[in-house]
């Protein structure tokens, strides 16, 4: 049987996450820790050790293995028919304002929105680098949903999955909460087993490969909107802290990704004891 993206929601990207032997989905987006639950789930579902022979970056291995084997296409057909009855959703978001940043970042680092500078606001992020306003003008006006077509990484959180019927859901923010015990929170809660991503080596390479060394800003709020950081190879300082308090920023994240800010609270009680 064919599932078309769209008559299923589970095939639109980014697509869940599904652990072979329980009934759980892990629907998560872009910028919001996709690298580490990438790692942990293939780690959880003795998957890391083909993920990493296949490719150094979890997420080839994810899209062009992973998504297309069999098994991942049996649980596909089993929750579409399912339509999340019998089955838990745990829901990976974050605080809007600072996924804004890091979507800001990548965008940054790689061509996400350069044809939309160069139409929109006039100049070519490859050669001048780009700024938070230019990230703001280009993206307003545009379809941020998930039908839309702008890029993955700079959509809004809400997924058409979250829709869907499931017996029970939990909201993981991962701004609100200590990620690594919320998930082993969650996974004893659920009874799928606890995954120390402390003692496996991959977990930290994803970090020192991912992560930027923040530095604070010395200039002021409008230099910082309107600074436009370079496309360099390999750099890896940036000042996310201060970037994440600025009011622009707060601003922009409303309008561009205002519906955000409803349903991606942690929302289970254990596991907010880990904030």
């Amino acid at each position: 049987m064919t599932i078309h993206t769209f008559d299923n929601p589970a095939f639109v990207e980014p697509r869940p996450l599904l652990l072979r032997q329980h009934n759980v989905a892990i629907a998560w987006s872009p910028k919001s820790a996709c690298t580490h639950l990438a790692v942990w789930h293939f780690l959880k579902e003795g998957l890391l050790p083909a993920c990493n022979h296949f490719h150094y970056w979890p997420h080839q291995y994810r899209t062009q293995v992973y998504y297309r084997g069999w098994q991942y296409q049996q649980r596909l057909r089993e929750i579409f028919d399912a339509k999340g009855k019998g089955w838990t959703l745990v829901r990976y978001t974050r605080n809007p304002a600072r996924r804004l940043v890091s979507q800001f970042r990548h965008a940054v680092q790689f061509k996400l929105i350069d044809e939309l500078v160069k139409a929109k606001v006039g100049h070519d992020p490859a050669v001048d680098g780009l700024s938070m306003q230019d990230y703001y003008q280009a993206l307003l006006g545009e379809d941020l949903t998930w039908s839309g077509g702008a890029d993955v990484h700079v959509k809004e959180q809400r997924h058409p999955l979250w829709s869907w019927g499931f017996d029970r859901v939990v909201t993981i923010n991962m701004d609100e909460v200590n990620l690594l015990e919320a998930t082993q929170n969650m996974e004893r809660e659920l009874g799928i087993g606890v995954v120390d991503t402390n003692a496996h080596p991959k977990f930290q390479q994803v970090r020192n490969m991912h992560h930027a060394q923040d530095y604070a800003w010395e200039g002021n709020d409008y230099e910082l909107l309107h600074h436009r950081f370079k496309r360099e190879p390999g750099a890896n300082r940036f000042p996310k802290r201060s970037l994440e308090k600025l009011e622009a920023t707060q601003v922009i994240s409303w309008a561009l990704y205002g519906i955000d800010y409803a349903d991606t609270h942690t929302d289970d009680i254990k596991l907010e004891a880990c904030a």
